[in-house]
């Protein structure tokens, strides 16, 4: 019986130790299993994250090549209703992500040739004013802006006549196209009020600003004084 009860007894203790080891083995397992779990999640967020990473790149890229396409279709636009069809707008690109660009316009030179020039450097005042202006209203369009648009003396380097007629040509319908407003403020009310919807003149009276409504016909008679220009008088 001694041998037995000490048997039983040496049983329980390795039943005990077995099962001991067994609960810590299923306590391993299953927090493997969970490990498994969050890497195998982890995974799949690293795998959709870099997804959205490409595709915000992708759509970044995109707008990019949107609004350098819709930049160069108004200033282009706006660059052969005054100059001329010979001028071209375009943007050198340097990079295939379109982060690098330089403004260039392809114009006329001697000989029925054509240059290209860097549109700061190689144009003239009054046409990088016209295409700076295009281009305020690229970016508004891009942006979605439906606000007014504040003009000041925005194109004082314009000189020539037939240009400056040109601009209000292009400016009108461009007006009835998208129904913007604009508002000039400048010196030649007998320029830009021949497409004015209101004209109002400010005027120093005792030292004080007076402000009232006139019409285009008034400007003309009472305001305007014409500078005799020569025939072969060209803008620079």
């Amino acid at each position: 019986m001694n041998d037995l009860d000490s048997l039983k007894k040496r049983a329980s203790k390795v039943k005990s130790t077995l099962d001991q080891k067994i609960g810590v083995r299923q306590t391993h397992l299953n927090n493997l299993d969970v490990e498994t779990k969050i890497f195998d999640e982890n995974t799949y967020n690293k795998q959709l994250n870099s997804a959205s990473i490409d595709l915000l790149n992708l759509a970044s890229f995109q707008r990019r090549k949107n609004t350098v396409q819709h930049l160069e279709t108004l200033i282009d636009a706006f660059s052969k209703a005054v100059y001329g069809q010979e001028y071209t707008f375009f943007f050198k690109v340097y990079d295939t992500s379109l982060t690098k660009l330089e403004p260039m316009m392809r114009k006329p030179a001697s000989n029925d040739d054509f240059m290209e020039v860097d549109l700061k450097d190689g144009s003239g005042g009054g046409l990088l004013e016209i295409d700076s202006f295009a281009a305020r209203l690229a970016c508004n369009e891009i942006e979605g802006y439906q606000g007014p648009l504040f003009l000041d003396e925005t194109f004082k380097s314009l000189s020539a006549d037939k240009k400056v007629l040109d601009l209000m040509n292009v400016l009108e319908e461009y007006v009835k196209q998208t129904k913007k407003q604009f508002f000039f403020i400048n010196h030649k009310a007998d320029v830009y009020g021949k497409i004015a919807d209101k004209i109002l003149l400010t005027e120093l009276v005792n030292k004080s600003t007076k402000v009232s409504e006139v019409s285009f016909e008034e400007i003309v008679t009472k305001y305007t004084y014409t500078v005799p220009k020569d025939e072969d008088e060209v803008e620079d």
